[in-house]
């Protein structure tokens, strides 16, 4: 038997409810790459009670929007050269953290005649993609000269490259530049507060009154607050299980080994854990095994 993955679409829509159930005037935006942009998880996130869907990849975002022509998409990375085009043909809200992209866009949507939506990305401290606040003002300045852009909106990630808990810093930035930009004569309908690493101020209520936004992938999937990396105790872990043959299994120093059909080919550099008694003790890149006090039939 190949290893397959089984999807509980329930826990997917009962783990976005809880979500939104914690702040329900903020938009949430479901973050498909997780799962690919598997459709049917993007629908039971919807049912969840998400109003939009993100990611990172165009082909993915293509299909979404197939299947969803409704639904508003968000586009998480800036696009490339040669995705301009389309990016502006599917009506994609755009994250971008440079002038020259958006300028880019800007003129690719003049092109088909369309309004291109984008999201300001600032700097907070990732130290990854993002705009300095004075780069932000500058730029927000530039678009107001350009007719088929809508400036909708900033954002700011916590957590993807530190793992640094956000702190007061992170909220004024994103408070200031918010207020300069609006300044400007923007109305700026999102005002996007970070993923799944903001799980802990959403159950404390301690988000800063101007976000009305959150992107939300991890949490939704996995159950995990992405800054911690611990499990949210509400939220459902398991909504994603693969099932493995056991191809050997043997007593060894008064532990049964059992050896998986399954490997770093199959499942890369993520981690599982086993739903029943036992823990991974090896895994490579043909086989898992899983040391336990009894045989078990592995599902994890």
């Amino acid at each position: 038997m190949l290893p397959t993955v089984q999807i509980n679409l329930a826990k997917i829509r009962s783990n976005a409810a809880f979500l939104k159930s914690l702040a329900p005037g903020l938009l949430l935006a479901g973050v498909t790459k997780g799962c690919g942009g598997d459709a049917k998880v993007a629908a039971a996130m919807l049912a969840g009670g998400a109003e939009q869907l993100a990611d990172s990849r165009l082909k993915r975002l293509r299909r979404l929007r197939k299947r969803f022509p409704k639904v508003p998409l968000i586009m998480l990375r800036q696009p490339l050269k040669d995705e301009l085009d389309e990016v502006v043909k599917h009506n994609l809200i755009t994250v971008v953290s440079c002038k020259s992209v958006a300028n880019a866009l800007a003129k690719a949507a003049a092109k088909q005649g369309k309004d291109i939506s984008l999201i300001l990305m600032l700097e907070a401290g990732s130290l990854r993609e993002g705009l300095f606040p004075d780069e932000a003002l500058a730029l927000a300045k530039t678009l107001k000269e350009q007719p088929a852009v809508k400036l909708d909106g900033v954002a700011v990630n916590i957590g993807c490259y530190q793992g640094k808990m956000p702190d007061n810093f992170v909220w004024q930035l994103l408070q200031q530049v918010t207020a300069a930009i609006k300044k400007l004569g923007f109305s700026l309908k999102y005002i996007s507060g970070g993923n799944s690493s903001v799980v802990s101020f959403l159950k404390t209520k301690t988000l800063p009154q101007e976000v009305n936004h959150l992107r939300i992938g991890e949490a939704i999937l996995l159950g995990m607050d992405t800054l911690s990396n611990q499990q949210v105790p509400e939220l459902a872990a398991d909504a994603f299980t693969v099932e493995a043959e056991v191809v050997e299994s043997k007593k060894k120093n008064g532990y049964y080994n059992q050896v998986v059909a399954l490997g770093r080919q199959e499942v890369g550099f993520g981690s599982l854990q086993p739903l029943n008694a036992g823990e991974i003790s090896i895994i490579n890149s043909d086989h898992l095994v899983v040391r336990s006090k009894q045989v078990l039939a592995l599902t994890g």
